[in-house]
């Protein structure tokens, strides 16, 4: 009938397995149903009543009450009682009982069923998102749910209405873990029961089912709704081509490959669609633009892991830097910062505020700074000062660059991006996670669900030119708006579907079911009446009807006139509910239309203009408002500004009685209007005192704070209400300067821990004078403050006082230097209450000035100015008019102690998600006008577009396209001119001469190497990759990282990209002090392996044959060849006439004149048509003479013109022209081969003697090292319990002696993890390095806060800090790798080369040495050494000669030397080495393992089995494992990693053991991280801990100097326990392999020396003592005692 009569597919449902199902003896909740009614008088004939007897006796109990036609009729049972039976076998579980029918003889049988077994739902929604929807459509099936009812009618109405859950074993578990889908808004009933029409749920009501029902309908259910799609969203349409393994929720096992177009696993779908689309897009600049993008605002599935499978979410991000290539840079920038994936990503999402952490947990747990750190560092502004050109700024006194932050700025701008959530609800229309549970919405932005988790105390703006200023700056303040704002010409009002607010604070869910009660106060109704009613009923007179709009903007201040119902009495309830509340309320929240007798309300929200408070409330402004909070939290008191509504209003008698008043539910007062209303009251009444003030639940206070977790996340209601008691606020002042707020509300209350003393959070605040604040060290300043612990508390006095007086004017740049405080445009207030000044001398100024009299002359001037005077600039970032107060705000501490009063977007006491908005805004626009943004941008895209290092005159002309958002070339004007335009910043580098220019292609500084996939997708758009058919299909090319090409999609190594910006590779990159960042990939496996992958190409089509760069399922066949089937490998690559593979490259020569060479064209003809289309006609003549010959040489066998021409394109993957974007050799340059060595493998050489090695492993992330060591027994215990906190280890810890090694405690625990490395400390094997980190000079906190020593440049960054540990030269980035420096001074000093370097995991900076001096490290992959495929192989002379010639271009000669040192060491390792197995034990225990780190000791084992075949007598190994940037993550990925770490250490041992030479390996990360948690994980630190192992090592001690306090009291503690390191890595950076010397001491064993080791170090593998200074060049910093190698080795 439903469907007949509405189209609803209303089934019952039946045979869902008993999943989650307990046996009826173990639960008292049951379902039993009667499956055979009719056919059941003889019982069950599978009877289990005799077995468990309880049960019939139950279900007849149940039955009995019933009358006869209800027992006749009931066919489903839900029964709450206890069976009293045991049934240990679960025998009861899915059982059938005979039951007697109560007062009768007649029998039927009851089944035990899953809870909703015969239920009734509505299944219109899973009947259009059910996942195997796709697969019926393209088989031609009907809807399998949809065809339940509409199939033809077989006779037995039950079929039409029965829908059958089937039998497959992929099901089980699938409506069990989707049924929340359906049960709260689709669940009509159980079989058989009869519903009230008012029960049904909404779905199933409609005027239709009324009227079939006889029923009238009197009032439309229809009501309006607001339907926001994503950007760009469709609807999902399969009939259209580009299949993908994607569903809506639930049956993930449904849909498998083979019932696909094309078959493809479900990670690859994200990969397949930019391949795709970057394939076949027309608007190829766009999408090359936004590559540029996404590879600056990087997120990458190697930091997401959790999303992999997902293509949507991945996609959908990408689609910001598609939609806004042209676009502005702060929509870009916005729509990243509230990206669900961004958030995951940089760890912000769910990051807390101190004062969240306080009021919840009572725990100093500290927002998370990931986010603010990148946004800064990587996305907007960069690490130093720039001029408009991209040169750096210097300071004059010392000649450095200037940082554009600090650490404190991180630290402040965290606290504005907490309590970010991607909780917006889920929906249609998007793609969920492969699981059963839950559809995450990670496609719409992340929300502020409640401001409650959101820091709403005062941030600092950046330090720019010597200026700073506060979040917030140059906003009206709130209480300086006029009268009634939200009905002024201006005043926004947004749509709303309920009554909830979605820019305040929710209401509860209770007040929520309320909305709808007929005379319920829970919001203001509007009546027609109403002026506010018609602004926002859009009357149409044609119509007769309201049009109502998304939002609405008032065009002209309208009179609160309105009348409304506000359904109950201000008063009581017996008092008229009709009275005009627009006039009674201070600020209203939704606002409900009536505007129909048939449908339902409308809501809108006011939408507040963006204002401030003032931090601290001038004296008098000030009263005690009470939380209502659940019994055991809450109830604790906080000092409110009295002019603000913040909190409810309660009235008390003089008895202490107290009442509750209020227009509607939720709504906030001043304190004036809760005096007003309760003298209104009654004669004696008034605001009550703190103990009177009582629960408000008729207004809406919500209770039910700290009630479930639904409460942590979601928005909570009104907390306060308003006492009588005065308050007050004090200041705590930290030793730094920065402050707290303290709120003053008598001894008798509690005060919200946000605000109490010890627990506030701390902002820095501008010190007037000289600066000097409060400090306990000058005893407070006397009686101004009074000490506590560390800190100064003093008495708040606030005074605010007019800036400008007299008769003279002041000087427009006054007016931005001196005024802070904002105002509101004067036009906005009642006519005549200001007054434009029209005196000559205003009129001559570049601004006006409004005052409160009327200022004609200039002789009027003298008395005008007050503190209401209003100016009127132009706003330097926008160009719009800026309203300045002229009145300055100053807290006086007393003593001469004062600051600038700072503002605050959000209440301490009411915050809401408008205002967190509306900050997070102002954060965003600062990091956008910031002068160092336009510079920065403009280099980054000049970078990934043009040239790697770009003229000052270029990135100017690009930042002044940015800045003054237009650039005219080409005879067209582009961008819109606003700041920040990407159309006209896009335009002025594709445009400028250095781009376009021809001559510059000589100049072998231009351009740039070419990224990996770049390279690919140009070979496939210019070589026509295609099916043969025309057929649609997606390019399925998936892992490129495995394949060692050095780029994947989404699958950056981290958020600094596949390379970093400043990577100076060695040799003419690095001696002319340039940049080359793609270089960073030109390493052995990676060069090899794209020459492989195109060789394959060429020969195949996309494919995985012969390391392809295709899956294998590329090779099937559908749907380019229906019959099926799929390409072999084994297929003749040159049968042009076979079928091949479905993507293959179809392009032809235009000299050839058709599919074959018709045209008789020469080999050169062909060249120069690959030539323009791959290289642009740059092809040196050798090269080109090269490729002419392989055409001629190919012209064999059945098909010639095609083998040539895929031998040509096979060659050109390794043209060194093809990698680079200038000519290779300039035209004046002379031809000169590069030397090779002759390569030549003794067969029994000789075994090398005194062969000696170092082994590095690199941890990169910074390894949270203070969880790897642990103090134990010992009072330093305890200190790290408490600061460490929610990631402290609080069990598990493997013990190690300590007590010889002169530490703080005598014991010590290190990581669970790390088993093997315990057991090597036991025997002597391994000893633990404390507290070390770079350093340029030893200092503690006082000599950092006091910058009075120098630090290491870009402290606390990555990528910088990963040069300094590794280049033992913190303060010098430019400087060679440490271990590169001792290979330079051993080869020159034995005038050979007998230092070799390997590196299994990239280029890493320690290798790095002089060119010429040492050969380049050896680059292997963890697979051992590169191979060329078996289709390269034949040709590798060919490709070695095509790099054999020395190139001018610094980027072509990075190339070919690169590519020729990776084929001749690749010979000679591959000749010694080959296949080399360890041990057979080793193998089989290096196997098991599976991980990355084990794969790299692994090699190296190898490489030392063969050292004497390659004759090294010195050998250094880095190894690198990542992922220890562990922001969030409380545990669990650390024990991961250093469980790898410690198995492959296992491993490791065993074969060194087997060998003779158990080598030694060091633990290194480039920085420690925060003693202190961010309510996640930590954040990144300074010094941190690291281990030694090998059989020389001096063991089982901890050397260096731990901490000896972890509190922020400690003298190595710069904030968040951040330690400064005790020991530098000139210190202590020691790793060892060698046959016989035995290591002495590593570090100093005392708190006030530190040894230089790698003195001794160097001395040993061979450096001699004049050699050292240039090794270690900050050893005169550290000379406090040295090391020689007699003290360190035997």
């Amino acid at each position: 009938k439903f469907y007949d009569i509405d189209g609803k597919y209303v089934y019952r449902i039946e045979n869902l397995p008993l999943v989650g199902t307990l046996p009826p003896c173990n639960t008292a909740d049951n379902r039993f149903v009667r499956q055979d009614a009719g056919g059941d008088g003889a019982g069950c004939s599978n009877d289990s009543s005799s077995q468990f007897p309880t049960i019939a006796t139950a279900i007849e109990t149940y039955l009995s009450p019933l009358t006869q036609s209800e027992q006749e009729s009931k066919r489903v049972i839900d029964t709450d009682v206890s069976m009293n039976c045991v049934d240990t076998n679960d025998a009861s579980l899915g059982a059938s009982f005979t039951v007697t029918i109560p007062g009768s003889s007649s029998l039927s049988c009851w089944t035990h069923s899953y809870d909703q077994e015969w239920s009734v739902f509505v299944f219109n929604d899973w009947a259009v998102n059910h996942p195997g929807n796709a697969r019926f459509h393209r088989e031609s099936k009907p809807n399998p749910i949809a065809n339940v009812a509409e199939q033809e009618d077989s006779g037995d109405l039950k079929d039409l209405v029965t829908l059958s859950y089937p039998s497959w074993g992929f099901h089980e578990r699938n409506f069990h873990d989707t049924r929340w889908r359906f049960e709260d808004r689709e669940l009509i009933g159980s079989w058989g029961d009869q519903i009230a029409f008012n029960d049904l749920p909404d779905t199933a009501k409609s005027a239709n089912v009324v009227t079939d029902l006889g029923g009238t309908v009197i009032a439309d259910s229809s009501h309006f709704i607001e339907v926001c799609g994503s950007p760009g969203e469709v609807g999902n349409d399969p009939s259209s081509g580009h299949n993908y393994l994607l569903q809506k929720f639930g049956d993930a096992d449904m849909e498998h490959p083979d019932v696909l177009d094309q078959d493809h696993e479900r990670w690859h779908a994200k990969q397949m669609v930019w391949n795709t689309v970057a394939l076949s897009a027309p608007d190829q600049l766009r999408h090359r633009v936004s590559w540029a993008l996404s590879s600056i605002f990087i997120v990458t599935e190697l930091d997401i892991g959790t999303t992999t499978d997902n293509a949507e979410a991945w996609s959908n991000y990408y689609d910001i830097f598609v939609r806004n290539a042209f676009g502005n840079f702060f929509n870009l920038l916005k729509e990243v910062s509230f990206s669900p994936m961004m958030g995951m990503m940089l760890t912000f999402e769910g990051s807390k505020s101190l004062s969240y952490q306080v009021d919840r947990h009572g725990a100093l747990v500290y927002p998370d700074e990931n986010f603010a750190r990148e946004i800064m560092q990587v996305f907007t502004i960069g690490l130093y000062m720039l001029n408009e050109d991209g040169t750096k700024k210097t300071d004059k006194a010392t000649g450095q660059p200037i940082p554009t932050y600090t650490n404190d700025d991180i630290v402040n701008f965290s606290r504005g991006w907490t309590n970010f959530h991607q909780r917006q609800e889920q929906r249609d229309n998007i793609e969920p996670e492969w699981s059963h549970e839950w559809v995450l919405n990670r496609i719409d932005p992340m929300v502020l669900p409640t401001s409650e988790g959101r820091d709403f105390f005062p941030k600092q703006t950046l330090l720019v030119e010597g200026k700073r200023g506060y979040t917030g700056d140059q906003l009206p303040r709130c209480d300086g708006m006029p009268d009634k704002p939200w009905l002024r010409k201006g005043a926004v009002w947004e749509f709303r579907e309920t009554s909830q607010s979605l820019m305040g604070k929710k209401d509860t869910g209770w007040i929520d079911r309320q909305m709808s009660t007929e005379n319920s106060s829970s919001r203001m109704i509007v009546g027609p009446t109403s002026s506010l009613y018609t602004k926002l009923c859009g009357y149409n007179d044609q119509t007769g009807e309201c049009e109502f709009q998304s939002t609405v903007v008032l065009d002209e201040d309208i009179p609160c006139d309105g009348i409304c119902n506000a359904g109950q009495s201000l008063f009581d309830e017996t008092a008229s509910p009709t009275m005009p509340c627009e006039c009674s309320i201070d600020e209203p929240r939704t606002v409900r239309i009536d505007h129909s007798d048939t449908v339902a309300p409308v809501w809108y929200e006011y939408k507040r203009a963006p204002c401030i408070q003032m931090a601290f409330p001038e004296a008098g402004n000030m009263n005690t408002v009470k939380e209502i909070g659940a019994p055991g939290y809450g109830n604790k008191a906080m000092c409110a500004d009295s002019r603000y509504p913040v909190a409810g209003t309660t009235c008390c008698d003089s008895n202490g009685s107290a009442i509750n008043i209020c227009v509607f539910k939720g709504e906030r007062t001043t304190y004036q209007t809760a005096l007003d209303r309760c003298a209104a009251y009654g004669v004696g009444y008034s605001t009550c005192s703190w103990d009177s003030v009582g629960v408000n639940d008729s207004c809406g206070i919500d209770t039910d704070y700290a009630q479930g977790s639904w409460s942590i996340d979601k928005a909570l209601g009104m907390r306060f209400s308003w006492s009588s008691e005065p308050c007050s606020m004090s200041v705590q002042v930290e030793q730094d300067g920065k402050v707290a707020i303290i709120h003053d509300v008598g001894s008798n209350n509690a005060v919200k821990e946000r605000v109490g003393v010890d627990t506030g959070t701390y902002f820095g605040v501008f010190w007037d004078g000289d600066g000097s604040y409060p400090q306990v060290r000058s005893n407070c300043g006397g009686t101004a403050c009074q000490a506590h612990g560390t800190t100064c508390i003093c008495t708040a006095n606030v005074l605010t006082t007019q800036v400008f007086s007299g008769s003279l004017l002041p000087l427009a740049s006054e007016l931005f230097s001196e005024l802070h405080i904002g105002a509101t445009d004067p036009k906005s207030f009642n006519v005549g209450y200001y007054n434009l000044c029209t005196a000559p001398i205003c009129v001559s100024q570049s601004y006006k000035i409004y005052f409160r009299t009327l200022v004609v002359s200039d002789d009027d001037l003298e008395d005008a100015y007050d503190e209401g005077t209003i100016f009127e600039v132009t706003n330097p970032n926008s160009g719009s008019p800026l309203f300045l107060s002229n009145t300055k705000s100053t807290v006086d501490l007393g003593g001469g102690f004062t600051f600038r009063n700072p503002p605050m977007y959000n209440s301490p006491v009411d915050p809401t998600q408008r205002d967190g908005l509306y900050e997070t805004d102002d954060i965003i626009q600062q990091y956008v006008h910031h002068p160092n943004t336009a510079p920065f941008i403009a280099t980054k895209l000049i970078q990934h577009l043009i040239t790697s290092n770009p003229s000052p005159r270029f990135v100017k002309v690009v930042a002044g396209a940015f800045r003054t958002g237009t650039y005219a070339g080409a005879g067209i004007d582009f961008g819109s001119g606003r700041y920040g335009d990407l159309e006209a910043t896009v335009a002025a580098i594709m445009l400028d001469r250095e781009a376009r220019s021809s001559t510059l292609d000589e100049e072998a500084n231009h351009g740039r190497a070419r990224e990996p996939l770049l390279k690919i997708v140009h070979m496939y758009r210019s070589m026509e990759l295609s099916t043969s058919s025309g057929a649609n299909r997606e390019v399925d090319m998936i892992k490129l990282l495995e394949l060692n090409i050095g780029q994947e999609v989404y699958r950056a190594p981290s958020v600094f990209g596949f390379f970093v910006s400043e990577y100076q590779p060695v040799g003419p990159v690095l001696n002319k002090g340039l940049v080359a960042p793609e270089t960073q990939l030109f390493d052995a496996p990676k060069l090899v392996g794209f020459i492989n992958g195109l060789f394959s190409l060429s020969a195949f089509g996309l494919t995985d044959c012969e390391l392809g760069l295709g899956d294998s399922r590329a090779r099937y066949w559908l749907p380019d060849y229906p019959e099926g089937g799929k390409f072999d490998c084994q297929n003749d690559p040159g049968a042009f006439d076979s079928p091949g593979v479905p993507l293959r490259l179809h392009w032809k020569p235009p000299s050839w004149g058709g599919q074959t060479n018709v045209l008789s064209a020469t080999a050169t003809d062909v060249i120069e048509d690959i030539d323009l289309l791959l290289t642009g006609g740059r092809l040196h003549l050798t090269n080109k003479a090269l490729l002419e010959q392989v055409y001629n040489e190919a012209l064999t066998g059945d098909y010639p013109d095609n083998n040539a021409l895929k031998a040509v394109l096979q060659h050109f993957s390794a043209v060194p022209e093809y990698h680079i974007t200038n000519n290779l050799v300039d035209s004046s340059f002379t031809i000169v081969a590069r030397d090779v060595p002759n390569i030549s493998i003794p067969p029994n050489p000789p075994a090398v003697e005194g062969y000696k090695a170092i082994v590095y492993m690199f941890m990169a992330g910074a390894m949270d090292s203070f969880n790897a060591l642990v103090p134990m027994d010992c009072a330093l215990h305890d200190q790290y319990l408490t600061v460490r906190d929610d990631v402290a280890i609080t069990s598990g810890l493997l013990p190690i002696d300590a007590s010889t090694s002169y530490q703080p405690c005598d014991s010590f625990g290190m990581h669970h993890s790390l088993v093997n490395i315990q057991g090597l400390y036991n025997q002597g094997d391994a000893a633990w390095v404390s507290n070390i980190g770079p350093l340029v000079e030893p200092m503690n906190n006082a000599d950092y806060e006091e910058g009075s020593k120098p630090v290491p440049q870009a402290l606390f960054a990555h990528n910088f800090q990963m040069r300094a540990t590794q280049a033992v030269f913190a303060q010098d980035r430019s400087s060679n790798g440490v271990l590169g420096r001792i290979g330079d001074a051993i080869n020159e000093q034995e005038g050979e080369q007998i230092f070799n370097s390997y590196s299994i995991s990239g280029n890493p900076k320690i290798l790095e040495g002089a060119p010429g001096l040492s050969r380049p490290a050896d680059i292997l992959s963890g697979n051992g050494v590169a191979k060329f495929s078996e289709l390269a192989l034949p040709y590798q002379s060919n490709i070695e000669t095509l790099s054999q010639n020395v190139a001018t271009s610094i980027h072509g000669e990075t190339f070919s030397s690169s590519m020729t040192n990776a084929i001749y060491r690749m010979r000679l390792l591959d000749g010694v080495i080959g296949e080399t197995t360890l041990a057979s034990e080793t193998e089989a225990c290096f196997t098991s393992l599976d991980s990355g780190i084990a794969e790299q000791l692994q090699q190296i084992a190898r490489i030392t089995k063969n050292r004497d075949g390659l004759a090294s007598k010195r050998d250094v190994f880095y190894t690198q494992i990542g992922g220890f940037d562990t922001h969030s993550d409380n545990g669990p990925a650390l024990t991961s990693l250093l469980t790898q770490i410690d198995d492959a250490i296992g491993c490791f041992k065993s074969e060194m053991d087997s060998q003779n030479i158990w080598n030694n390996i060091v633990s290194a990360s480039e920085f420690g991280r925060t003693l202190t948690s961010n309510g996640q994980g930590t954040d990144h630190g300074w010094g941190g801990n690291h281990f030694l192992l090998g059989g020389s090592v001096r063991g089982g001690q901890i050397h260096g100097q731990y901490p000896d306090d972890l509190t922020d009291r400690g003298n190595l503690n710069i904030g968040r326990g951040r330690l400064i390191p005790t020991t530098p890595w000139e210190g202590c950076v020691i790793v060892i392999a060698h046959e016989s010397k035995i290591l002495s001491e590593l570090c100093s064993d005392t708190v006030i020396l530190l040894f230089s080791l790698w003195n001794g170090l160097g001395e040993w593998f061979g450096v001699t003592s004049q050699n050292l200074a240039s090794v270690l060049p900050n050893l005169p910093n550290f000379q406090t005692n040295i090391f020689s190698e007699a003290e360190l080795f035997e």
